[in-house]
This record gives C-alpha cells, sequence and structure tokens, in this order.
C-alpha cells in the first residue's frame, strides 16, 4: 500500500478543482467522464458532435475492421476480428474476482520493471514503473457492472465509449475500435492525453467491455503526474499490445470471460 504523501498526491493531480466523488464504481466512471468534459470545455473542444467536426478539429478517427497498423510513435493498433453480430445466447455477468486490483496488475506487467507508489482500490489501481527510458504512471480501471449500474445514463450513451466516432478523446488522437466474435468490445487510443496544464504528456490506453457488461481500462502516460506533467520519457513505457494483455486478462473477474478476448494467463 501507499504512503498517505502518495494518495494526497494523487488524489490532488487527480481531483483539482472538482467536487467530492459519488459513491461506487459507477460514480467514479461517471466522475471521471465529468472531469474530462470539463477539461475539454477549458482547452476549447467542447460541443463536437460529428466525425466531420472531429476531423475539422484535428482528431484522426479509424473504425478499423482488423489487422495491425503502426501508429505515427512505432506502436501497433492491436489486431482483431471484424465487427460481428450480437447473439441471443444469455451471458453472465462480469464479477470482480477475489483479489485486489493492485495485485492483479503487479501480475500482470512485464518483468524486469521497477515499480513504486503503488495504490489499491476497490475499483482502480496504480502503480508507476521504470525501466531505462524513465517512468511510466499506469493505471487500471474496472467497472463490473458498467452497463448496469448507472440507471441515470441511457444504454446507448454508455456504448457510444466503445466506437471512435463517439468516443470522447484528445485533439490528435487515434483510434481504432472492434467488436470481437464474443461480443468483447476493445478500443484502442493512443496519442495526446489532452491535459491542459500538461499538453506534451500522451497517453496509450485499451478500454474493454465484457460481454458480460464489466469495463477494463487499461492506460499507460509518458508522465508521473499526467495532469501537471512534466513528462518523465517520450512515449508510455508499455506498448497497445502490453495494455491489451492487461485489459483482456480474466484475473480480472471471477467467473472467466469465454472467448478469444480472454486470457488465463
Amino acid at each position: 500500500m501507499t504512503g498517505d504523501l502518495d494518495l494526497r498526491e494523487l488524489l490532488e493531480f487527480a481531483t483539482e478543482g472538482e467536487p467530492p466523488p459519488v459513491l461506487g464504481p459507477a460514480g467514479v466512471f461517471r466522475r471521471a467522464d465529468a472531469i474530462r468534459r470539463r477539461r475539454r470545455v477549458a482547452t476549447g473542444l467542447a460541443g463536437v458532435a460529428t466525425v466531420g467536426v472531429l476531423v475539422a478539429a484535428g482528431l484522426t478517427i479509424t473504425e478499423r475492421p482488423g489487422g495491425p497498423r503502426p501508429d505515427s510513435d512505432g506502436s501497433a493498433f492491436p489486431a482483431g476480428p471484424g465487427p460481428t453480430t450480437a447473439t441471443s445466447a444469455p451471458v453472465a455477468p462480469s464479477v470482480l474476482a477475489p483479489v485486489s486490483l493492485l495485485h492483479t496488475l503487479r501480475a500482470l506487467l512485464p518483468a524486469g520493471l521497477k515499480t513504486g507508489k503503488p495504490v489499491d482500490d476497490a475499483y482502480m489501481a496504480q502503480l508507476v514503473i521504470t525501466d531505462g527510458d524513465g517512468r511510466t504512471l499506469v493505471e487500471v480501471d474496472v467497472q463490473p457492472g458498467y452497463l448496469s449500474n448507472d440507471a441515470k445514463t441511457p444504454r446507448s450513451d454508455l456504448l457510444d465509449k466503445f466506437a471512435c466516432a463517439t468516443r470522447d478523446m484528445g485533439a490528435g488522437a487515434k483510434c481504432s475500435a472492434e467488436t470481437l466474435p464474443d461480443q468483447t468490445r476493445i478500443v484502442s487510443v493512443t496519442g495526446p492525453a489532452d491535459e491542459p496544464k500538461a499538453p506534451a504528456v500522451r497517453l496509450r490506453q485499451i478500454d474493454l467491455l465484457t460481454p458480460g457488461g464489466g469495463r477494463v481500462v487499461a492506460t499507460a502516460w509518458n508522465a508521473e503526474n499526467p495532469s501537471r506533467g512534466p513528462v518523465t520519457r517520450a512515449e508510455p513505457a508499455l506498448d497497445l499490445l502490453q495494455l491489451r494483455q492487461i485489459a483482456t486478462s480474466n484475473r480480472w473477474w471471477a467467473a472467466p470471460t469465454s472467448g478469444p478476448a480472454g486470457r488465463t494467463g
């Protein structure tokens, strides 16, 4: 567990200027989205509603059915099959495994990395990892009932986050969205993190929705403190493929999600 100083620093840069958090996993994700929207207004990016306007604002959107594509920073969007039609078979809800998220995150990181400043919450875990090029903040957010716990938000609005054309992203970000045969939805994002106080901060992110309605967001930044900076390396230490391995792991869930999206290791 982290010390009081680390927790204070985390809370300061994560919630600076924001209202008190809402209890529960749905509240955590809803508050994060609200913070992002307010930051978008502050940087003049609010009101983007269509693909044409997004492109005009400098946002590169790519709905990609499958196959790796090199990104400008040398990473590649993970390959995957194209979108498939939904099945009518019932799917059991995703339930968190009875293990701390921090323990699972540590187990899924590549070997040989130095880690520090751990944060372990009910629905979020963070670590600062260090290699020869500098420090990277890695965060995993897990919400078991993403599609069911928030009764105030229409299901269509929740699903909008898993399409590049309707996802809220920073200007210049690159996006790839796919639906696997078992109906797992995965969005891959790389590019500017859209932090008003630290415009040089970049992120790589995998956002996953399981067939059982559980959401896992695995993010790495090229900074130890993304909201304030400074950047600590040119790019995040983890690439999209490594983040995908973290997000798609079955270790987050008590009952493994079936199909190619999950893995037991």
